[in-house]
């Protein structure tokens, strides 16, 4: 797992209180290298590794779609750690991971990104012909997590919390229900590239794509015949290609709710504490009424829902939260 820690704001500013929580999480994981994702950043993430699906990111209906979207492909290209600039954390997420017996490196321990500088700089110039990282081998296992009482439900798998080695074949599925404009469960955000996505591609691939013997055979089958063909067969390193498809195995881990998501925002008794911007919000007694330390829990995240319903960051939620400062977020690679 590479020690890589992948965040994004519409800027490099931040809103106070998520500069706040974001500390939090690259305090406590000082080895990792922090990543602030810009809106900038995410087309040119897009234009260069995934090309053909540009025209369709461009096209969806506004940025909390796109947002949602490429977090995906920081999973595939480069893996290690996604979260929410809401999310505060509790425990050095290395720990967490060793638990299921694998090591985080550096990202310098992976090979295939000539320059992992010039991978996160902005200014670099897009060039779609980029092999998508490899890695040093070992399984591709991608880890997701459970949040609420009733796993049954759509939002029980929520896209503010990701890990996962590179190239793991599964972050290719969400950007092709993007391409084809499958949409099961309607056409809002969280339908089409948020948490209600999610949930229907983590239970497909769990039932179609690693449920027997010839599991990763029909996904390697299936990928190689979608719209994201070009970019998954570029994630194929030399020893990939003329390897079966059995023998590129991967797998997907879904935690326990009190893992990553100890709070969820359908619990109403806990809102006036829990819930960011609500009245009376406070965190040190959410963390103390829920107790994260007995429980085990890695982070919380507080649910800003800094999004409106037209797309962009409802300012007056914000402002709810905490003015702006003027802190400028940097990339630490």
């Amino acid at each position: 797992m590479p020690k890589l820690f992948h965040q994004s704001w519409s800027t490099t500013s931040l809103p106070a209180k998520f500069e706040q929580w974001s500390l939090s999480c690259r305090e406590m994981n000082p080895d990792f290298e922090w990543v602030l994702w810009t809106d900038e950043d995410n087309r040119r993430l897009v234009k260069k590794y995934a090309p053909q699906f540009l025209a369709k990111y461009d096209r969806l209906k506004s940025e909390i779609y796109r947002a949602d979207a490429v977090r995906n492909l920081y999973m595939f290209v480069f893996g290690g750690v996604y979260a929410d600039l809401d999310t505060e954390c509790l425990r050095p997420y290395g720990t967490l991971f060793a638990q299921h017996n694998i090591t985080s490196s550096s990202y310098s321990g992976f090979v295939g990104i000539q320059n992992a500088t010039d991978a996160f700089n902005p200014n670099t110039a897009p060039n779609s012909t980029s092999s998508i990282t490899s890695y040093i081998p070992g399984p591709r296992i991608t880890f997701l997590a459970h949040m609420g009482t009733d796993y049954s439900k759509k939002y029980s798998i929520p896209n503010a919390w990701m890990a996962s080695t590179p190239s793991h074949p599964f972050w290719l599925l969400p950007l092709d229900l993007v391409a084809t404009e499958n949409k099961p469960y309607g056409d809002w955000p969280e339908a089409v590239t948020g948490p209600d996505a999610l949930f229907y591609l983590a239970n497909r691939y769990l039932r179609d794509y690693s449920s027997d013997d010839d599991a990763e055979a029909r996904l390697d089958a299936f990928l190689k015949g979608s719209e994201l063909k070009d970019t998954y067969i570029r994630s194929l390193s030399e020893n990939d290609v003329g390897a079966s498809a059995r023998a590129r195995m991967h797998q997907m881990v879904l935690l326990g709710k009190e893992t990553i998501f100890p709070y969820w925002w359908g619990e109403k008794e806990l809102e006036s504490v829990c819930r960011a911007g609500v009245e009376g919000f406070d965190p040190e007694t959410c963390k103390d009424v829920l107790d994260v330390q007995a429980l085990g829990s890695w982070s919380i995240t507080y649910w800003s829902h800094s999004w409106n319903q037209e797309g962009g960051h409802d300012k007056g939620h914000l402002s709810a939260m905490e003015e702006k400062t003027g802190f400028s977020g940097k990339k630490h690679v």
